[in-house]
């Protein structure tokens, strides 16, 4: 099986819309004291990933792993963050925020 560039092109575009998601969604996870802490971990957590991302592809393309497997173990990596990103909203912080917010919605 051949990867098309509009696979790919696909699959870039949802990983870095996941790591912006991450990094608006910790903003508003943590409390205003320790949020640039947060934010900071997140961004941080991302950079290794980006780093350490090729790496370990070039190295199973030189182990001559099939494409279908490094895109399946991509894919793995980007269901674990999805069933974080769920996980977080899930919260008993994130639902006081939630209904804070929407008590104080305007016009109510």
């Amino acid at each position: 099986m051949v990867d098309s560039g509009a696979e790919e092109g696909a699959r870039d575009h949802i990983l870095i819309g996941g790591q912006t998601g991450v990094n608006a969604l910790a903003s508003t996870f943590y409390p205003t004291f320790i949020r640039s802490t947060g934010v900071g971990w997140a961004l941080g957590i991302g950079r290794i990933g980006s780093i350490a991302g090729p790496g370990v592809g070039g190295i199973l393309i030189a182990l001559k792993w099939p494409t279908t497997a490094i895109f399946i173990i991509g894919g793995i990596a980007a269901l674990c963050a999805a069933l974080a990103l769920f996980a977080m909203g899930r919260t008993p912080a994130a639902r006081a925020q939630l209904a804070a917010r929407t008590s104080a919605a305007p016009g109510e």
